[in-house]
Order: structure tokens, then sequence, then C-alpha cells
């Protein structure tokens, strides 16, 4: 994070955001082009008496079940965890246990 904030001033991390807002990008934002195929067949197919509330894209995309609960992670943990995942990779020219 550091870095990021030693590099990018918080105006252009706002307009990121703005920009995001606008066009989203990633994982999630690739579903919604699907999810409106699916909610447009759906809704085709659509029998009003069995279903009155027309599809909705969102009701295409994949959510985890129940809420989503985000658990806080104190600074050492993460350091632990950020080691333990990435243990096995080595930066260019040195070998994976540190030396050259």
């Amino acid at each position: 994070m550091a870095e990021l904030l030693a590099t990018v001033s918080a105006q252009e991390l706002r307009e990121w955001r703005a920009f995001y807002d606008c066009e989203p990008w990633g994982w999630e934002a690739s579903l919604y082009g699907p999810a409106i195929n699916a909610a447009l067949t759906a809704n085709l197919h659509r029998d009003p008496k069995k279903h009155a509330r027309p599809y909705t894209p969102l009701d295409f995309i994949p959510r985890p079940p129940g809420p989503v609960q985000i658990r806080p992670i104190n600074g050492p943990a993460l350091l632990a965890k950020f080691q333990t995942t990435f243990a096995g990779f080595a930066a260019p020219g040195k070998q994976a246990n540190g030396s050259r």
C-alpha cells in the first residue's frame, strides 16, 4: 500500500474509482454480458403465471450463499499468510531459499 500511495495521488485514485463506477472491469464485470443473454432468454420463455416478476441479469450472476463475512487481519498475520503463500517463488536471479 505504501508503494501505491508513493506513486499515485489520492486524486488519481478517486479518478480511477469514478472510472470503475462508470466502466467496471474484472471477473465480476465479465459475468454481466452472459447474464443479460440469460435474462433475455429466460424472459422469452417465462410463464407470467408461474413467475410474475421478469428476470434481471442479477438473477444469473453467481454470488456466495448467505452474507459475506469480512474478517479483519492484522499486519503480522497478513505478512505470515503472504510469506506462506509465496514461499516457493523467488525474485529473478535468486533461488527460493534466498541464495543466489
